[in-house]
């Protein structure tokens, strides 16, 4: 499975100058590692962060999260 090797260039761009950061093809993708945690990855032509549990510590917190996604599904036609 091929991944967006554009975007995954952006992100790496976006961490560059930070110390510790490694890639690794994973999940079909390429993922961004800082000190071999996950912080972000590139599947196919989707963005995947990692925020972590601080990330969603309450419901308003998660909808925030859950309502990106959902503003971006509502783009799509349906399948």
């Amino acid at each position: 499975m091929a991944y967006d090797e554009v975007l995954a260039d952006r992100v790496t761009d976006a961490v560059a100058g930070e110390q510790g950061i490694t890639e690794r093809k994973m999940f079909g993708g390429l993922c961004v590692m800082l000190n071999g945690h996950m912080v972000a990855g590139v599947i196919r032509e989707e963005l995947m962060v990692r925020v972590g549990k601080e990330g969603f510590v309450d419901d308003l917190d998660l909808r925030a999260w859950v309502e990106r996604g959902l503003a971006h599904a509502r783009l799509l036609p349906p399948k």
